[in-house]
């Protein structure tokens, strides 16, 4: 059976158009007589397609490969990126969620930062994209991250060498749009600067942050309209997987939290307290842990967003302070910070894990078991 002329002599243009149809569909789009008839049709173009390469698979080696291959875009502090095994692998979407001033957006900054930066400092030598819905983008923060690594380079290169690494260059890669319009019309804002930046002479965008998710919804819903708006979540969390995987991005979304009112409650959404200390524990008083217990919270949205989520980050304030030598160790120039934590959520690929940092003025450092000394 000739499948080119079978179907051009039944009006069928492209073999491509009877893919996903049924046996009994094709048999009535072709006038088969016979199931045997369709059985052989089918049999000869699965043959034709698979020999053109139009479909493929991919073995559990090759997967893994994969995953090991994968470029991660790097948190800019090297015990955080230990806990994630390097930092956030493209493709995928990963949610950070927290109070007010856990550093969220500190973070997302950094992140930012590690995309700009040149290779031989530790960049993807990319651009990023920050979408900001709460307009109060601190870019001076990202210049103050940034100034270590433009000290290093200018030690290393004379400063007057135009190449060399300075605020304006990493500044020119990192776009910010602004949240406030439609969710529709951003999305395609977004997606439009992806495809812009997928040409071959342009840095590829290779990180997108969403700051933060829920100012991306429609807030005019009411109660009874619950279905609509799980549809709405539904549908950005969609678009959201389909640049990560298409455009081969990491993307970030800030989430913000509900505070939990009883124990149950708690228990119901998340084991989010693996980690912590129960305030009744005897030895709490006994050691530093009752300080680096956080506040119980849980991320907004509910189970619906949950669903379009690769990898979830919890960030949160403890009640610890400690001391942070000023340069060179001095004492003199010392000053009092508050520790923080991060804690792996969910994640298919990484166990539930937890670390501490605080955020300097030249952005978020990791704290070892032996920094974690309490002011007295």
């Amino acid at each position: 059976m000739v499948v080119a002329s079978l179907c051009k002599s039944k009006g069928v243009t492209h073999v491509h158009e009877l893919i996903e149809l049924t046996t009994p569909e094709i048999m009535q789009t072709l006038r088969l007589r016979n199931p045997g008839e369709a059985a052989s049709f089918i049999s000869t173009y699965s043959s034709q397609l698979l020999a053109q390469r139009l479909f493929s698979s991919t073995t559990c080696a090759e997967l893994l490969s994969q995953r090991v291959d994968s470029a991660r875009v790097s948190f800019g502090c090297p015990l955080l990126d230990n806990v994630f095994h390097g930092g956030l692998k493209l493709g995928t979407v990963t949610e950070i969620f927290g109070e007010a001033g856990a550093g969220k957006s500190q973070l997302c900054l950094q992140m930012c930062l590690r995309v700009v930066l040149p290779a031989e400092h530790g960049g993807l030598e990319g651009c990023a994209a920050y979408v900001d819905f709460e307009s109060q983008l601190k870019l001076q923060r990202f210049d103050a991250m940034a100034v270590p690594f433009i000290s290093a380079a200018q030690e290393q290169h004379k400063a007057s060498d135009p190449h060399v690494l300075n605020i304006a260059s990493l500044r020119d890669n990192l776009f910010v749009l602004s949240g406030q319009r439609d969710h529709e019309i951003l999305m395609k804002e977004i997606e439009s600067l992806l495809i812009q930046h997928k040409l071959p002479d342009q840095r590829r965008i290779k990180l997108v942050v969403i700051d933060s998710i829920a100012a991306m919804l429609r807030s005019e819903y009411q109660r009874e309209e619950a279905s609509a708006r799980a549809h709405e979540l539904w549908t950005i969390g969609q678009f959201l997987h389909h640049i990560a995987v298409e455009y081969d991005i990491a993307v970030v979304v800030v989430n913000q939290v509900s505070d939990v009112m009883d124990a149950t409650d708690y228990q119901s959404t998340e084991n989010f307290a693996a980690t912590q200390v129960a305030p009744s524990d005897p030895t709490a008083g006994l050691s530093i842990s009752h300080l680096l217990v956080s506040k119980q919270v849980v991320p907004t949205l509910g189970m619906t967003w949950s669903n379009c989520l690769h990898t979830r980050i919890q960030l949160s304030r403890t009640s610890m302070e400690i001391t942070i030598p000023g340069a060179g160790g001095s004492r003199a120039t010392a000053t009092t910070t508050l520790v923080r934590k991060a804690q792996v959520v969910l994640s298919p690929e990484l166990p539930s894990n937890t670390t501490f940092f605080v955020v300097e003025q030249t952005g978020i450092h990791g704290l070892s078991s032996d920094d974690l000394i309490p002011v007295n």
